[in-house]
């Protein structure tokens, strides 16, 4: 494996796997049809995948939950560089080219933990439970009294039209 390209990765745990880049294309995820497979609860079952080129490697998110990140800033694809550290989910990873050293277990990880990418469901705010209900259904319940108005006006005004034709 010495004139190919690697990568290391370290789980959060602190176990360590290497693997090197002898494919174009390295699918990355839990599920075990990936080329790399790690079982780790913030890998998506295709989580990414790393192309290799002559031009360089590019680690492209496949729509997971987690995303792919470095030096913080979720990203859909990176373009990596020899030892540049990236996460994948919560698992650190370092691209080693042909004769480097990983340097990745002498470096603390320094990234954000992990956000949720997206709300499901958002609790309503304390204030609007006790007021009686959600924004919307305040909004819903002004724009039925508007409408209410508006027509109790109008027949207002038929009916002072008729009245003003019969010359009553």
């Amino acid at each position: 494996m010495e004139g190919v390209q690697k990568i290391v990765l370290q789980l959060p745990e602190g176990t360590s796997l290497k693997f090197g880049l002898e494919m174009d294309r390295v699918r990355i995820g839990r599920a075990p049809d990936n080329d790399v497979v790690l079982d780790d609860g913030s890998i998506s079952n295709h989580h990414a995948e790393l192309v290799v080129s002559e031009s360089g490697c590019v680690l492209k998110d496949l729509h997971s939950t987690n995303g792919i990140s470095k030096g913080g800033l979720e990203q859909a694809e990176i373009l990596l560089q020899d030892l540049d550290i990236v996460k994948i989910g919560s698992v650190r990873m370092q691209l080693l080219a042909p004769g480097s050293e990983a340097t990745l277990f002498d470096q603390p990880d320094t990234d954000p933990p992990l956000q949720p990418m997206a709300v499901v469901e958002q609790a309503e705010p304390e204030e609007e439970k006790e007021a009686g209900g959600s924004s919307l259904v305040t909004t819903l319940t002004s724009i039925l009294v508007v409408i209410a108005l508006a027509i109790g006006v109008a027949l207002a005004l038929l009916y002072f039209i008729d009245r003003s034709q019969k010359g009553g």
